[in-house]
């Protein structure tokens, strides 16, 4: 019932932050100032001011990884695989039929969540970054119902432009069903598509043709956990870091600023370059 215990335990090396997302920054920074390698739960942060205490508590040697659990996916790796040969930017596409939660839940309260555009699309913000490669430079979002604060706000659509020139849209709502599939993603590159179906399906037309399955949907929970391992034992490098958290975080606030001003907003990430991300 007390962290504390946790952190000033000589023996753990490692700790999960697995609680509620406005606590995930706090419990994170003090884990890493006391010398622990962290596993964070999306969100890792949800204020700017978040993001630059994780960027200042890291240290060398530390580890801190983020549950973006999607990118160790088997589908969607290969999806990756399939886009390895491109030559040039992409454009893509993902909707989100994410469905209504009940009102009393503890995502609408301040006091635990800043919502579900901070605590959920960070997932696909991050899988854009992964996919295409290159650095988010701007957004420009509109929102549908309530978009009077961060934390009620739920139905959006948001369009990221990168350094390499691709295009992503990301279509997240709750105004659907969950008897309909979650998750579809779709790629455009090279005269070729690309498409995921709710990981269980992934789809590949043009220069190659590719139809693979996986029955489970799995979302890559056990492989994410493994690396982790791995990467402790120093058998592997990290494949997710705090920077790949903070990133994910800053899109999405700005996601919010977009649709306040009704206007396309830049992403600055420098500032949230500690020491280490910076090597």
């Amino acid at each position: 019932t007390d962290y504390q215990e946790v952190l000033n335990d000589d023996s753990v090396d490692g700790v999960m932050v697995l609680t509620r997302d406005n606590s995930h920054a706090s419990i994170t920074t003090e884990a890493l100032k006391a010398g622990k390698h962290v596993f964070c739960e999306k969100p890792l942060a949800t204020t700017y001011e978040e993001c630059r205490q994780i960027a200042d508590a890291q240290k060398s040697g530390l580890l801190c990884m983020v549950g973006f659990n999607r990118r160790f996916a088997p589908l969607m790796r290969q999806v990756k695989d399939a886009l390895k040969s491109r030559s040039g930017p992409c454009m893509l596409h993902y909707r989100v039929n994410a469905g209504p939660l009940p009102e009393d839940s503890w995502i609408y309260d301040s006091l635990h969540s800043a919502g579900r555009i901070v605590g959920e699309t960070c997932h696909f913000v991050d899988l854009f970054y992964d996919l295409v490669g290159a650095e988010p430079v701007s957004v420009f979002a509109q929102a549908m119902g309530e978009s009077s604060s961060l934390t009620k706000m739920e139905d959006v659509t948001a369009t990221f432009q990168f350094a390499d020139g691709s295009v992503a849209t990301l279509l997240y709502t709750a105004v659907g069903t969950k008897a309909f599939p979650k998750e579809r993603l779709e790629i455009f590159t090279d005269g070729s598509v690309i498409a995921l179906d709710d990981y269980r399906h992934v789809t590949v037309r043009g220069k190659k043709r590719v139809d693979r399955r996986n029955r489970k949907g799995d979302k890559g929970h056990t492989a994410e956990l493994a690396h982790f391992a791995q990467a402790l034992r120093g058998e592997e490098s990290l494949a997710v870091t705090h920077y790949d958290g903070i990133r994910a975080t800053v899109c999405c606030l700005k996601i919010f600023e977009s649709v306040k001003t009704g206007e396309p907003v830049a992403i600055e990430l420098n500032e949230f370059l500690s020491p280490i991300s910076k090597t």
